[in-house]
């Protein structure tokens, strides 16, 4: 699976990827990885996707296991502009 990112380049999907950034967001290892594998299997059919695509469900897995944390992810987004 290819991923599309913003600037135009295209990279291998890497579920690890979800993986680390979760927890680097405060989520434990186990849930990270269960939305990290989640995320995969959603999109395993496709050949190719949009980094917008997977953040968007990220952040709907992360909304809806720990509503604070979800703010913490948006909140964060906006200072890096």
């Amino acid at each position: 699976m290819r991923v599309k990112k913003s600037d135009g380049r295209e990279e291998e999907f890497i579920r690890e990827k979800i993986t680390v950034a979760l927890v680097k967001n405060g989520l434990d290892i186990e849930a990270a990885r269960e939305i990290a594998n989640s995320v995969e299997n959603k999109f395993s059919s496709r050949d190719a996707l949009t980094s917008r695509e997977i953040r968007d469900e990220v952040l709907q897995r992360v909304k809806e296991r720990d509503a604070s944390l979800y703010q913490k992810w948006l909140d964060f987004e906006k200072t890096k502009g």
